[in-house]
């Protein structure tokens, strides 16, 4: 028996493998956002001797499979495949790549099983005890931006395109926010102050993250399809 090498692992295989994470996250959200919702209409829809189905339980698991399971899973997909062929050459690692994505998986089973027993700090979008934030952080987000950005610094061209400039730091951002957004579990930090930080945490996910990555994947796939080069890369 022996592990596999970089030679073993084929081209592009690391962001399949994200990819279809995501489209099982889409899924896993999408039902339980189902039963969310029965139960929002419905109270008295589950027996109430079900904790593990009850609102309050099964909503923050609904969020974070959409948030950290589809939408950032599939944009580490993309990641994976439009680095490389922007920087013409390999992904850094794809064995790191593939490790990254089946570590991601197991991060994401662990949020479903503490957050569904009830295991939770209670501040929205920022839900998970510290061990997980910190598996979060070790294991799903840096080895991503470490392989990103490896492969923009071997790659075989001269410049950055835009879309690469905007994953470099969007890398950078979502460590750097979900590192401070987790410091209420570690400081006695209550109050005014802590509302400020969950609430500071949660949007810099949708404007740190989610919007310079949707944009990034924009400026790549637009001129793809139009045919057209982009019309001012210093505009982007």
């Amino acid at each position: 028996m022996r592990f596999l090498t970089e030679n073993d692992i084929a081209e592009g295989t690391a962001a399949k493998h994200f990819f279809f994470s995501a489209i099982v996250m889409l899924v896993i959200g999408t039902l339980l956002a189902i039963v969310t919702s029965f139960r929002l209409a419905w109270p008295d829809i589950f027996p109430n001797d079900t904790p593990w189905l009850h609102f309050g339980r099964v909503r923050p698991v609904h969020v974070h499979f959409v948030v950290f399971g589809w939408i950032f899973m599939a944009f580490a997909g993309a990641m994976c495949y439009i680095t490389p062929a922007l920087c013409k050459t390999k992904l850094w690692s794809e064995r790191l790549g593939l490790w990254n994505c089946w570590a991601w998986n197991l991060g994401m089973v662990v949020v479903f099983v503490t957050l569904i027993n009830g295991l939770t700090t209670g501040r929205e979008y920022q839900d998970l005890i510290w061990p997980v934030d910190v598996y979060v952080l070790l294991f799903m987000l840096l080895p991503l931006a470490c392989n990103i950005w490896l492969t923009m610094l071997n790659r075989r061209i001269d410049g950055l395109y835009v879309t690469l400039w905007f994953f470099a730091a969007a890398c950078l951002f979502i460590i750097l926010t979900y590192f401070i957004g987790a410091i209420p579990d570690f400081f006695p930090v209550t109050g005014l102050a802590e509302a400020y930080m969950t609430w500071w945490h949660a949007h810099n996910i949708l404007g740190l993250w989610i919007t310079p990555v949707s944009a990034a994947i924009a400026y790549y796939i637009i001129p793809k399809i139009s045919g057209n080069t982009l019309y001012s890369h210093k505009i982007g």
